[in-house]
């Protein structure tokens, strides 16, 4: 559809067009919002754009997030039953998961909310699978299995660094 004298276009061209125009640099939390897309300033007023996939990639896991942190406000019995909402610190370990996950380059993963208040992702390719859930009590237990069934498994406090072993199997399944 044009409007006005402006041709329609395809998302992908629109998309390329953006890649080729420089920007102005926009202010510094806008900066800091773009800096995991790999945004680089290439002058003082003008700013390189990522490329269709870095943006698919920004915007697919600018979603996730969105969904993981709108769990935070959700009131106990949020099932029609009587399932737990999830405490803050869990909706907060999540969303740090999520976070290092990304900038490991690990693949998107299938988010689940659990009644117990119970915050997880899943991944799964051919026999691989993968799993790492945010308890209520402050802990993080996962199992990854891949392709030849060896398995990774993790049960510990949450803390801010995932064990290396695991995100390294979670690569994998990218």
């Amino acid at each position: 559809m044009a409007y006005k004298g402006i041709p329609s276009r395809s998302a992908a061209s629109c998309m390329a067009a953006l890649a080729l125009t420089p920007m102005p640099v926009p202010d510094q939390p806008i900066l800091q919002t773009l800096a995991p897309m790999n945004v680089g300033v290439t002058s003082s007023s003008m700013v390189q754009v990522p490329s269709t996939d870095a943006w698919k990639d920004f915007i697919a896991w600018s979603a996730l997030r969105g969904r993981v942190k709108a769990w935070a406000s959700l009131p106990e019995g949020w099932d029609g039953i009587d399932a737990a909402a999830p405490p803050a610190e869990t909706v907060e370990a999540a969303l740090l998961f999520m976070q290092q996950a990304r900038d490991n380059r690990i693949p998107l993963p299938q988010p689940f909310i659990a009644s117990d208040g119970e915050i997880g992702f899943r991944w799964a390719r051919g026999n691989a699978f993968a799993s790492v859930s945010f308890l209520s009590d402050g802990s993080v237990v996962g199992t990854i299995r891949d392709e030849a069934g060896n398995r990774t498994d993790v049960d510990q406090p949450f803390s801010y660094e995932f064990p290396d072993a695991a995100l390294k199997s979670l690569l994998l399944l990218g």
